[in-house]
């Protein structure tokens, strides 16, 4: 159940519209700093909102389905009489749902990442790098 707690924990970061997520997650794409770092042209950063707004869209119903049969694995775990037929199904269900949230996750990052140049990518991945590492701050940030 953790691993389904922490993959439905990094769904929601993902989704910046969800407005059941609280606060919004970092939109690189959109920062003035972070576009100047990694030389982000407005161009891209507008089609980039636009793979991750149509990523949501896909993954909001997933996330979702998800989460409610996840919760329905909860619950015929806790039951005293259910049968090893009954939990094999229903982990079929969560895992099946999981794996498409990955898939679509792993398909939107593939989309972001056809928009950027190969020296876009390395300055994204030394900024992430860096917030990682330095507590939010990218690498020239820190003292």
């Amino acid at each position: 159940m953790k691993a389904a707690r922490i993959l439905a924990l990094g769904v929601l970061l993902l989704l910046a519209a969800a407005p059941r997520a609280g606060a919004q997650p970092f939109k690189w794409w959109q920062d003035e700093k972070s576009k100047a770092r990694i030389g982000l042209s407005d161009e891209q950063a507008t089609r980039i909102e636009e793979i991750f707004q149509a990523s949501g869209q896909k993954m909001r119903p997933l996330y979702d389905e998800f989460s409610r049969q996840d919760k329905m694995l909860s619950a015929l775990l806790e039951k005293a009489d259910t049968t090893e037929a009954e939990v094999v199904r229903q982990v079929d269900q969560v895992e099946s749902l999981r794996a498409e949230l990955g898939k679509a996750r792993t398909m939107m990052l593939f989309r972001v990442d056809r928009v950027l140049t190969p020296e876009q990518r390395l300055r994204l991945k030394n900024l992430h790098d860096g917030r990682e590492g330095g507590r939010g701050r990218a690498p020239s940030d820190r003292k």
